[in-house]
């Protein structure tokens, strides 16, 4: 009598396989995303403004979308490599591949650009050359670090260690990047509502753009923090599955449409430009400052205490000529 059959034990698919489903979760999020900048790019380069604006913002706006568009594609063909060239071969999820420093790369290059626009931006307003060191020297040394990590995974990549082996070696590297880019971003966006903040006064349209722009920024800095700390926190605790490029796939996507919705955004900001100060609001600024509240006087003010108007002025330039 023949042996009976003997059931064959279910194969073990290994851990950096299975986690792939949550790396491709982050490739669909970064394609929504996409999507999201492609459409702010197109209302840029069809508002009025932006034929206004300055021909290295207008250059600024197009290489982020190029470059953009370049870091989803290696996404893509990341996890295409992954999940329909080796979906039968689950050891392929440990693969060292190009696209994934290369994705690095590219994020560092995004980056660098938006977080030196908010660094001018801090100029325009605080004239504060040590906060502006200050932010650049870690803004450099943020990109430094975003540069090496990814050359130095190309050039271990020949000796045909495995992804995981790789990224143990670069362990150190890779923390302290995330950690300098979280610092930064919190530093650079809590300079800019501060100083923004500074410029309040006693005209009550500066103040009302002063809290439109604090809005914006909190808003959409607030969300890039939220997903650069993630980024940090998943790396510290499993820095070898794919769990991190969650939300590494969406760090640079959210920077550049941080940088569009403020742009986008100046009109709201800014309001009515053709509307003049009322002598309203003189009044009440001559009343503040314990000065007669007439008529009179507010006109005397106006010509002759003009600081808040130039204030207001410069607050509008400062923010629509960027």
């Amino acid at each position: 009598m023949a042996d009976a059959p003997v059931a064959s034990s279910p194969v073990a698919i290994p851990n950096v396989f299975a986690n792939l489903g949550v790396g491709f979760l982050g490739v669909i999020a970064s394609s929504i995303v996409y999507g999201i900048t492609c459409i702010q790019t197109f209302q840029y380069y069809h508002s009025r403004r932006s034929k206004s604006d300055h021909a290295s913002l207008r250059y600024l706006v197009l290489i982020l979308w190029i470059l953009d568009s370049v870091h989803e594609s290696f996404a893509i063909q990341m996890f295409y490599f992954y999940l329909v060239e080796n979906f039968d071969n689950p050891s392929a999820g440990d693969v060292a591949l190009w696209s994934l420093p290369a994705c690095i790369l590219v994020n560092g290059f995004i980056q660098l650009s938006v977080k030196t626009y908010y660094i001018m931006r801090i100029w325009r307003f605080s004239r504060n050359p040590y906060l502006v060191a200050l932010c650049s020297v870690l803004n450099v040394v943020r990109f430094g670090l975003n540069m090496y990590y990814p050359a130095r995974f190309f050039s271990l990549m020949p000796t045909g260690g495995t992804r995981s082996e790789i990224e143990n070696k670069l362990q150190v590297f890779g923390t302290t990047g995330l950690g300098l880019e979280a610092l930064t971003g919190a530093l650079i966006s809590a300079t800019g509502v501060y100083e923004m903040l500074k410029r309040r006064g006693s005209v009550r349209r500066s103040n009302d753009i002063i809290v439109r722009m604090v809005i914006i920024t909190v808003a959409t800095g607030t969300l890039s923090a939220l997903f650069v700390t993630a980024n940090f926190i998943t790396y510290l605790a499993a820095p070898k599955t794919l769990y991190v490029l969650f939300f590494n796939f969406l760090i640079g996507k959210m920077d550049i449409n941080a940088l569009l919705t403020s742009l986008n955004g100046r009109k709201y900001i800014v309001g009515d430009r053709t509307n003049p100060i009322s002598l309203s609001e003189i009044s009440d600024l001559a009343s503040s400052r314990g000065h007669t509240a007439s008529l009179g006087a507010a006109g005397e003010l106006a010509e002759t205490r003009s600081k808040p108007v130039v204030c207001k002025v410069d607050i509008e330039r400062a923010y629509s000529e960027m």
